[in-house]
């Protein structure tokens, strides 16, 4: 027959006969290959080629609409004459199954049928707006089988879901999983979504019932810890469950939130009825029980503000504790320290003796070491746990300068030692400041002895000049590199010449040697010590250069004020107060002609009554002059923090909120942000859509 030339009698004949009675044969097997080739390239060629003429043509010679609607009555006709005769008198598990393989030989079916009809898909659907070939056929299924049995279906669902929960069986799995790839078919190109009134919505009927009903036994029979590992094992259990059941990600977590709903938020009054199950967790350091209660109490904010509110009562507890304990050791300190006057005479007995125990002091010493380095580990283990490890070493950093510029450090070994601990933990990123800051230390030493040794050979030909022992007993310098130590405040002032003529020969001798560097003086670090004759008392004054310069002053002026200071030395008001404040209101060497004083109008006399309880009076306080201006200014992380979010969220594409905070901190090893910080960055990337919070649940997805 010429099939180039074909009415549609004719066309729909050699289809019939040599495509769709083929096929219908084929299915009439009980083993079906769903690979099958049933049809031979020559074959597929001619029946494409018959409908490609049947349906390429003009009007009234282009059959797309018969071919179109005549497909549609034989696959009807297929399902109502052969299958579904054979439903009748079955019981419900019976009917399904056999419905599962219904559908099974009506894919095979259409899947043939599909491709000898392409051709319809490329025009006529596109042109006529009309259902293409594939959600026409699984409509026409769905109309004459699947409807009839929907009611069936789910109660199937359900039971089979509930079975599975107690004794999982193969075949009832099997089947399951059957029904659920069969409804995810029928809703390809469909809106009806079947699959979530069918079949999500008898799971989650289950699901609620289940641990209602299971809910109320844990918690009455349960303590507080194996309810919340009961909790974290049925979420999981559950969610493997439901993933080998080919149920999508959508229920599996609609499954998560109504067990978090049931077990944690409608029992929330009974869980936080008693505080003293969160104490005893955080008392006997239960990381893993409280690390499970704080996710899943995260999925509530009732329940995480209550455990919140429960953590901040034991830490205010704790600490009150620890504070009255501290205090009491302070009290049992100071009436020592009261008797360390009586026990001085004994004190400077024994050091005549102990003169002699060269063997005796050494041992000490090393136990002592011992004891230091002990501690150092227990630091630096303690340190390994902290979070915010930027934080420690800036005010380590500030610790460690006080130290080492005020001479009241124990041992630069010992430093060094702490320092290469922190180094094996952290790297050099952070350590490298405080390696810097001990070498300025151990090489001025060796600047000095080098200054010393310029001064004899330059004032060698004149004795009256300066001369290196003239200079040792009174002037050092301690130069720090600026880019290891913190800031340090610097102060403007005119020198008196018994202090400018050592800092001028210092900087003289510093350029012969540096010609690149430039040197800053820092005088309110500086130690000066003036030798104060009072009442057959000698006193030593332990100041820096400002203080020194203020008291001088009064042996030039009786009475002395702000204007006096400002004239003679050139310091601004700010100052002035700071270094003289405790020399008038603490160790009252000095005392004002007011009895309210004011630092710019007072003015300001030796006071005749001074007396204290040592000889050496330390006035300088170099602690305050490291910390209390140059507070560290925090970085604007913002960017670093959103950009974190981001790169984890275009790697996972999809996450839970509590790991979105678990993968930045990961991502972000110079510092950690806390979840504050993290969750007002995930509010703002969901504004300005790079981030999409699902709706109804604590997934949060990537937008591209």
């Amino acid at each position: 027959m010429d099939i180039a030339n074909l009415n549609f009698e004719s066309g729909w004949k050699i289809i019939k006969e040599e495509a769709i009675e083929k096929i219908e044969k084929y299915l009439e097997n009980d083993n079906i290959e769903k690979n099958e080739n049933l049809f031979s390239a020559k074959e597929y060629t001619r029946l494409y080629t018959v409908v490609y003429n049947m349906c390429a043509k003009k009007n009234p010679f282009c059959y797309s609409k018969e071919v179109y609607r005549k497909y549609g009555e034989s696959l009807s006709i297929y399902a109502v004459d052969k299958i579904k005769p054979l439903l009748k008198d079955k019981s419900e598990i019976k009917k399904t199954k056999f419905l599962i393989d219904a559908w099974f030989k009506y894919s095979f079916y259409t899947n043939w049928m599909n491709k000898f009809l392409r051709y319809l898909d490329r025009y006529y659907v596109e042109y006529n707006s009309s259902l293409c070939l594939s959600a026409y056929t699984k409509n026409i299924f769905k109309m004459t089988l699947f409807n009839d049995l929907r009611g069936c279906i789910q109660n199937i669902i359900y039971e089979i879901y509930d079975n599975l929960r107690k004794d999982e069986k193969e075949e009832e799995k099997k089947l399951f999983c059957d029904l659920v790839l069969l409804y995810k078919e029928l809703d390809k190109e469909s809106n009806e979504k079947m699959y979530e009134h069918d079949i999500e919505k008898k799971v989650l009927e289950n699901i609620d019932s289940y641990y209602k009903k299971e809910g109320e036994n844990w918690i009455s029979k349960l303590n507080f810890d194996d309810y919340i590992i009961l909790i974290e094992n049925s979420i999981e259990k559950e969610f493997q469950k439901n993933k080998s059941l080919n149920l999508n990600e959508e229920t599996c977590e609609k499954v998560t939130n109504i067990i978090v709903r049931i077990l944690i938020y409608e029992k929330l009054d009974f869980l936080l009825s008693n505080k003293k199950n969160i104490f005893d967790l955080l008392k006997n350091n239960n990381l893993r029980c409280l690390r499970r209660t704080y996710i899943l109490f995260s999925y509530c904010t009732e329940a995480i503000e209550g455990l919140k509110r429960f953590i901040g009562e034991y830490v205010k507890t704790e600490g009150n504790n620890l504070k009255e304990k501290y205090v009491d050791m302070s009290k049992n300190i100071n009436t020592n320290t009261s008797t360390s006057e009586t026990t001085s005479n004994i004190t400077n007995n024994l050091i005549k003796d102990q003169i002699d125990r060269d063997n005796l002091v050494t041992n000490e010493k090393d136990s002592e070491t011992i004891s230091i380095m002990k501690k150092i580990a227990d630091i630096v283990e303690i340190f390994n746990y902290t979070n915010n490890k930027e934080n420690f070493f800036e005010y380590y950093r500030i610790y460690l300068a006080n130290r080492l510029i005020n001479n009241i450090y124990i041992s630069l070994n010992i430093e060094k030692k702490f320092i290469e601990s922190l180094y094996y933990l952290c790297g050099s990123q952070y350590t490298s400041k405080l390696g810097g800051m001990i070498q300025d230390i151990m090489n001025n030493n060796m600047l000095n002895n080098k200054f010393w040794d310029y001064i004899d050979r330059k004032y060698t030909t004149n004795k009256n000049e300066l001369n290196s022992n003239y200079v040792k007993n009174f002037f050092s310098v301690k130069i720090l590199n600026k880019g290891y130590w913190p800031p340090l405040e610097k102060t403007s002032m005119k020198l008196y010449d018994n202090f400018s003529k050592f800092i001028e020969s210092f900087e003289e001798y510093y350029k012969s040697e540096n010609k690149n560097r430039k040197l800053e003086w820092v005088y309110e670090l500086s130690e000066v010590i003036l030798e104060y004759p009072f009442n057959d008392t000698l006193y030593y004054l332990y100041c820096n250069v400002v203080n020194a310069q203020i008291l001088l002053l009064f042996n030039k002026y009786k009475y002395i004020n702000y204007d006096i200071v400002k004239n003679e030395l050139q310091l601004d008001l700010k100052t002035f107060t700071n270094n003289m404040f405790s020399c008038l209101f603490y160790f009252k060497i000095i005392q004002s002609t007011d009895d309210i004083v004011d630092w710019i109008s007072s003015s300001f006399y030796i006071n005749k009554n001074f007396s204290y309880i040592r000889n050496k009076v330390y006035i300088k306080k170099a602690a305050a002059s490291l910390s209390k201006e140059h507070e560290q200014t925090k970085e604007d992380r913002t960017m670093a923090i959103e950009a974190a979010i981001v790169r984890v969220m275009k790697i996972h594409k999809k996450l839970f909120y509590d790991q979105i905070f678990d993968y930045v901190k990961k991502s972000l090893p110079t510092f950690s942000p806390t979840n504050q910080v993290i969750e007002k960055k995930i509010d703002l990337l969901v504004e300005r859509e790079y981030i999409q919070k699902e709706e109804n649940s604590q997934v949060y997805v990537y937008i591209p």
